[in-house]
């Protein structure tokens, strides 16, 4: 017993007191063994301590010892160091496989970087690299920039610009997650979400880290220190504009004879009179190149403009009924397909303006007594419903009222997305057997507030159209009454 007590408590010196110089030259042992066997080199970075193998592996990878680097990273007994993610231009990155339930779980637990164990990282597809070092910059916005990858095209980068965004970024997440089960169809007009792989939020115990390795190692010259104090999003790349469309697009709505850059995404703001004011762009690859209603249906192969309405339409009442957000600042936009190339794919992203007015999953919880929730707390549904309409009145993509033959497919396709998703929540009761009757209960007791609530939506959606038009009436008349009275002015003054 005293034998394996004394042994223990030397091998504990042994270790406390490991220095650093013995670290270092432990490289060279380590590539030996990574030539002749991996189960070597595993077993020799499992003698050393936690604290040992960060710093091991964070000189390695400063040293550009990339291949060793990465085994080391993947064959650790620890997870993942956040000094490694600081001072390496590689990191651990979840499978990109993972179950709803599991990604909610570790961004409800802190809302940190998602860090995968070694048996994850082992079993899941190529490794994306995160947090590192960025390619080009494709999209700014008042909130984030968007950047590519420069080792694959299936990922992007939205790196927050406020490093104090880290609760913005966890609520995006959050409604990426829920969104995603209702953005599963293919079909062109169905507006889809890209996938979330991962989130990252810098902490004060991870920066903190980063200035105590600097003050061991040197700083590290060539690493983009400063991107990793920001708040990000892994996403999928959505892909580029179909080559027809786009050149179709440049030429005959743009008027442009040179040859046509690469369209990377086309806004669909069908609910704008006229974008010819708004098309004075760059020579470079075109992001978010705005699109009205009269100039889609002069592009060739996309869906029908018909269609894409009922694709707003439903899109919008899943994000109001199924995931509860009141979709303020959401974009609708027109790019590129996974499955095909060559044609155009509907795209729904940008939920980092988004509220809460209902509760998480609401028609899952309708034997609950309050629903509405956040700023809407004390709004009944009908009432909530119109401060909604006001909010959608000033979204650029969503048919107007005026455009009768948009706006008529949008309506009835809300409303019966509406009705299809209390269908699918009342047959969800039914396999509930502990809560089945009060379930049900709730439904029939909401069902008639729900449906006051949509027509309280477009009602106030038309009235507050009318009272723009008319206004619009109003303006023109004043207008058209000056130029009038200018016009005899001058000619009273000529004579």
């Amino acid at each position: 017993m005293w034998w394996g007590r004394w042994v223990g408590h030397s091998r504990h010196c042994q270790r406390r007191h490991f220095s650093l110089i013995h670290l270092l030259s432990l490289t060279l042992s380590l590539s030996f063994a990574l030539s002749h066997s991996l189960s070597l080199s595993h077993s020799l970075l499992r003698s050393l301590s936690h604290s040992h193998s960060c710093i091991l592996r964070a000189y390695l990878i400063v040293a550009r010892h990339k291949t060793l680097a990465l085994v080391l990273l993947h064959s650790a007994p620890h997870p993942l160091s956040l000094a490694a993610s600081f001072l390496g231009r590689y990191a651990v990155q979840s499978p990109l496989s993972r179950s709803n339930s599991d990604r909610m779980s570790r961004l409800e637990a802190d809302g940190s970087d998602l860090e995968a164990s070694s048996t994850e990282a082992k079993a899941g597809p190529p490794q994306f690299p995160i947090i590192n070092r960025f390619d080009t910059c494709i999209a700014e916005g008042t909130f984030a920039r968007i950047y590519t990858c420069p080792y694959t095209k299936q990922i992007v980068y939205k790196v927050c610009i406020n490093p104090g965004a880290s609760e913005t970024v966890t609520h995006e997440a959050k409604i990426c997650d829920e969104l995603r089960m209702f953005t599963m169809d293919t079909r062109q007009w169905s507006f889809r979400s890209p996938n979330l792989h991962r989130v990252y939020k810098p902490t004060v115990a991870q920066l903190h880290e980063r200035v105590t390795l600097e003050k061991i190692l040197g700083p590290a010259p060539n690493l983009q220190l400063n991107d990793t104090h920001h708040p990000a999003l892994i996403l999928d790349r959505i892909p580029p504009v179909p080559l027809p469309t786009a050149h179709s697009f440049y030429h005959h709505i743009l008027r442009r004879t040179v040859p046509a850059p690469n369209i990377l995404s086309i806004r669909l703001l069908f609910g704008v009179v006229s974008c010819t004011d708004t098309t004075a762009l760059s020579d470079g690859p075109l992001v978010d190149v705005p699109l009205d209603a009269v100039q889609y249906t002069h592009l060739p192969f996309v869906p029908p403009i018909e269609d894409v309405a009922k694709g707003m339409g439903h899109i919008l009442a899943r994000m109001h009924w199924g995931v509860g957000i009141d979709a303020r600042g959401v974009e609708l936009i027109l790019g590129g397909c996974h499955e095909d190339a060559s044609r155009p794919q509907c795209w729904v992203l940008d939920f980092d303006k988004c509220e809460r007015w209902l509760v998480y999953r609401p028609l899952e919880y309708l034997h609950w007594v309050q629903l509405t929730c956040g700023s809407f707390v004390y709004d009944s549904l009908p009432s909530g419903a119109r401060r909604l309409a006001n909010i959608i009145s000033r979204e650029p993509f969503y048919p107007l009222p005026r455009d009768v033959e948009l706006y008529n497919p949008f309506k009835k396709a809300y409303i019966d997305e509406v009705d299809r998703l209390l269908e699918i929540a009342l047959k969800s009761y039914g396999q509930d057997r502990l809560f089945k009757a009060v379930k049900t209960d709730g439904y029939w007791t909401w069902l008639p507030h729900i449906r006051a609530a949509v027509h309280a939506f477009f009602d106030e959606l038309e009235k507050i159209d009318a009272a723009n038009v008319k206004h619009s009436a109003e303006t023109a008349q004043q207008a058209s009454i000056a130029r009038i009275s200018l016009y005899w002015q001058d000619k009273q003054q000529a004579c």
